[in-house]
């Protein structure tokens, strides 16, 4: 009798445990979804938290719900990185991944089939495009002088080519000569700088930066005062705006004086990570144009660090598949 007993306890047990099992599963299974990401082109490497996954394209099952961050790798172009957030069984398709290539514009065109007049096409457009936008010089690997100077190592004779060249020093020195009369040391330093490293012939620029160097020098002992109007100006709002008057003014003035201040290089960092907040704040409400809008602004001011340009094209690419998905439900 008691082995019977105990044989009915054992099966009531095992059957419980089985049960209990069976609760937690379908309990772990339910609070899980996917991922399908795919990239141009394929065979990117995607991270998930920190944990390398696969290879695109790929679908991620059993990923627990919730936010991750996922980046997309590939040797030889631009990492990519992007917030996302996974429902209870559903499955989230990331849009396409445009992975955009790491070489030197001029290297990737280069080394494309074309002709030569067909790369002068393209890189006209380039150097006009970086010139409407105020690149004269910088970024160095972006700029209009960059893309100008590609056109005439293919054709020195180049008559636009020439001609932008031209357009190109007079923009700079027109910046630097205003940026002088403002007192705005910072882009002063900045275009004479740019003035002598590609147009060395030119002596004036050459005694202009000497004096703008001179001065700043002089002016060591304002460094705790811009400190104080950069705080100021972020807690009033005024992160990169109105102009000569923002946080991110008084910084690069601070650090045309003193390149590695350290309280400068953080305020700097700083008030980028605040407009990256903004930008992020707007992807998170759909307002994609707008999230553009602040990324465009940022770029030029932080060219070094390229999570932007990674954002910009992930945007791009989102509102791209968004209008072509508004057009075919209208057809």
């Amino acid at each position: 009798m008691l082995k019977r007993w105990l044989k009915v306890f054992g099966i009531g047990t095992l059957f419980l445990a089985t049960s209990s099992l069976l609760v937690v599963l379908a309990c772990f299974q339910s609070s899980v979804g996917s991922i399908i990401v795919t990239t141009n082109p394929s065979g990117a490497q995607i991270w998930l938290d920190g944990r390398l996954i696969a290879k695109t394209p790929a679908k991620l099952e059993d990923v627990p719900t919730g936010s991750h961050k996922v980046k997309i790798s590939k040797e030889g172009f631009y990492l990519l990185e992007q917030e996302i957030k996974v429902e209870e069984k559903q499955t989230t398709t990331l849009p396409l991944f445009s992975l955009r290539s790491n070489k030197p514009v001029i290297e990737t065109v280069s080394n494309i089939e074309s002709s030569p007049a067909e790369r002068i096409k393209e890189f006209r457009r380039l150097a006009e495009g970086a010139y409407m936008r105020g690149d004269y010089a910088f970024p160095p690997n972006s700029s209009a002088i960059y893309f100008n100077n590609a056109v005439l190592a293919i054709n020195p004779s180049d008559s636009q080519a020439m001609q932008l060249h031209k357009n190109i020093y007079e923009s700079l020195s027109k910046q630097a000569e205003t940026a002088w009369e403002k007192s705005d040391l910072g882009t002063a330093l900045s275009a004479y700088s740019q003035i002598a490293a590609h147009f060395p012939d030119d002596e004036d620029a050459l005694e202009a930066l000497k004096s703008v160097k001179s001065k700043l020098a002089t002016r060591r002992n304002m460094i705790p005062h811009l400190l104080r109007l950069a705080d100021l100006a972020i807690v009033s709002g005024r992160t990169i705006s109105p102009s000569g008057n923002n946080a991110y003014y008084f910084a690069s003035q601070i650090l045309a004086i003193e390149p590695n201040n350290p309280e400068a290089l953080t305020l700097r960092l700083r008030i980028k990570e605040n407009l990256l907040v903004v930008a992020g704040d707007l992807i998170s409400k759909d307002d994609l144009q707008g999230a553009i809008k602040i990324y465009e602004k940022i770029l030029p001011l932080f060219p070094e660090d390229s999570r932007i340009n990674s954002k910009i094209t992930v945007i791009n690419d989102q509102i791209e598949q968004q209008s072509n998905a508004r057009k075919r439900e209208q057809d």
